[in-house]
């Protein structure tokens, strides 16, 4: 453990296991905001692609980069 094994302390011990249950819990939360997101996004429907010329996401419809012209790889 990387604690002093002179600290024994209830309150120490308190605080120590209150950082657990509040990181757990923060970590459930981010988790449960990642999947909702993701779900949510998936269920939008709209198709975005990355172009490699510009840098830049462009809808699915479009056929040419608004920014450089060039056409769009799907």
């Amino acid at each position: 453990m990387a604690y002093s094994t002179k600290i024994h302390n209830p309150a120490f011990e308190q605080y120590r296991q209150k950082s657990k249950n509040y990181g757990f819990l923060f970590g459930l939360g981010l988790v449960l905001a990642a999947i909702i997101g993701f779900y949510l996004y998936g269920e939008s429907g709209g198709d975005i692609i990355f172009s490699n010329a510009c840098g830049f996401l462009h809808e699915m419809e479009e056929e040419v980069c608004r920014n450089r012209g060039c056409p769009l790889l799907k």
